[in-house]
């Protein structure tokens, strides 16, 4: 059985499964690889390893299941290009975020000076043909492979908008796109700010400076930075954030690599920090991760920032792209992190493929100063969705038809935006998911599907940006994270 949900009113379906997964046959490996990862792994791993004892493997998946390490993974050639564009965050495309409704991919959002928005594309304008070819009953991924491309070159779209299905017809030029780093900000009415931190991309220290530097001239009392969800990404720009705010010296990282390597260093500050200053807390949850973690726990031991949220993830280990025959890659651990207090961040030993709840105390990772518990609507709304069945996929269209003719018909919207509560419990009846709810989960279902509506159409009139930071200025964590920062503000 599958769950589809509205993701906070953005229009982009997250399927999840119920259930346990069933294993991936392994992939044949072909044996100049074999060899190659071999002689790979007893060279290059963080840990000393002989190949003698390498030797006994005869498969590719038990030699790195042997590792006990999920974060060292062999990639196919295909594999290992889907990876550098997750990874890298640039790529040939058109600056848009796609989901899909029924069975026609849709315009999501629109990155502001992007060939999208050269083009005047909008959300909920429907990609019906691209190079001329019709694509609707497509599957999403086979139509952003038809739309990326080398840069510089172009791609034509056909689509549709607007109720009345209005035909238009686009000629793009692929761009590199960047996806930002920080997507949101927000000034609370209490005068701390928020800045969204998504990841820790090339640009990350450069798009937080724009973000704080206008909370600042705003008068920001603090900001509270959102890591939570943060996977890590490039440790100089999570190294270079932290220097933003600690003195010139100050460890932020402990880096063990394999011995003989080299591989072995304390980074300090270097630089004369731009906020040395400004109240800060950090949000974190049990999905920030890695560079995220590096970042949270520097901040934490230099007793520069209030760390927020619950137990990060405890992905405290480097990883490297190694070369192998035939464009196969391996991804393989080279070092690990801990604080500069020498505090463990990994979590230890786990296999490839093992099952890992993220919220689960482990050694390692990053303790909040405050701890803050999770929102309970999340697992109460799947709760509904599980036992609605069918008629959530329901609910979910219904949503979508109902933002898309708010957002292109409403008028005196502005971005604090909030749908009226008997519009949802009108879908919800109409769709048959209320009477289908388990008890005590109408307030949670009736709140999602509230913000989910109010989300949508400020995306859809106001863009991305704007749609980021409601969602900031109505986070119930976020707001108790300020609220803390407020009062160690006016206590100090």
């Amino acid at each position: 059985m599958r769950v589809r949900f509205v993701v906070l009113g953005m229009l982009a379906f997250t399927a999840g499964r119920a259930g346990a997964e069933q294993a991936e046959p392994e992939q044949q490996v072909p044996p100049k690889v074999l060899a190659a990862l071999r002689d790979t792994l007893a060279t290059a791993y963080v840990n000393p390893i002989s190949r003698d004892s390498l030797a006994r493997f005869k498969t590719a998946g038990a030699m790195l299941y042997a590792l006990l390490d999920r974060h060292t993974v062999l990639f196919s050639p295909k594999e290992r290009r889907e990876f550098e564009v997750e990874a890298g965050g640039s790529f040939g495309g058109i600056g848009a975020s796609l989901g899909v409704r029924r069975d026609t991919t849709l315009i999501v959002s629109v990155q502001p000076g992007s060939p999208a928005a050269k083009a005047k594309l909008r959300p909920f304008d429907r990609i019906v043909a691209i190079g001329g070819k019709p694509v609707v009953g497509l599957p999403p991924d086979t139509v952003v492979s038809l739309i990326r491309g080398a840069e510089g070159t172009p791609v034509g779209l056909g689509l549709r908008r607007g109720i009345a299905g209005d035909a238009i017809q686009a000629v793009l030029i692929r761009a590199p796109v960047q996806v930002p780093s920080v997507p949101a900000g927000a000034m609370l009415p209490s005068g701390i700010g928020v800045v969204r931190v998504a990841q820790f991309g090339p640009e990350t220290t450069r798009e937080a400076v724009e973000a704080m530097d206008w909370m600042v001239k705003g008068g920001a009392r603090g900001v509270v930075l959102d890591l939570r969800e943060n996977p890590g990404g490039v440790l100089e720009e999570a190294l270079g954030l932290a220097q933003l705010f600690v003195k010139p010296g100050t460890a932020l990282v402990d880096v063990r690599g394999r011995p003989g390597t080299g591989i072995n260093e304390r980074p300090r500050s270097r630089e004369v920090p731009r906020y040395p200053t400004l109240p800060i807390a950090i949000l974190i949850n049990e999905r920030s991760a890695s560079a995220a973690e590096v970042f949270a726990g520097a901040m934490q031991e230099a007793r520069r920032a209030l760390v927020a949220g619950r137990q990060s993830y405890g992905k405290g280990s480097v990883q490297h792209i190694a070369d192998l025959p035939e464009g196969w890659a391996v991804k393989l651990t080279i070092a690990r992190w801990y604080t500069p207090s020498g505090r463990r961040i990994d979590r230890g030993p786990q296999p490839s493929g093992a099952s890992i709840d993220p919220g689960t105390p482990h050694e390692g990772g990053v303790l909040p100063d405050l701890y803050i518990a999770a929102d309970s609507q999340a697992a109460q709304v799947t709760m509904a969705a599980l036992a609605a069945g069918p008629k959530w996929d329901s609910l979910s269209l219904a949503m979508l038809d109902w933002v898309q003719a708010a957002a292109d018909t409403m008028s005196g919207l502005t971005p604090d935006f909030e749908s009226d509560p008997l519009v949802t419990r009108r879908l919800l009846e109409q769709t048959g998911v209320k009477a289908a709810m388990p008890a005590g989960t109408e307030e949670a279902v009736q709140r999602f599907v509230e913000d989910a509506l109010s989300r949508g159409v400020v995306a859809g009139r106001f863009g991305v940006m704007e749609e980021g930071a409601w969602g900031l200025l109505h986070d119930t964590e976020v707001l108790q994270v300020a609220e803390a920062l407020l009062k160690k503000v006016k206590g100090a």
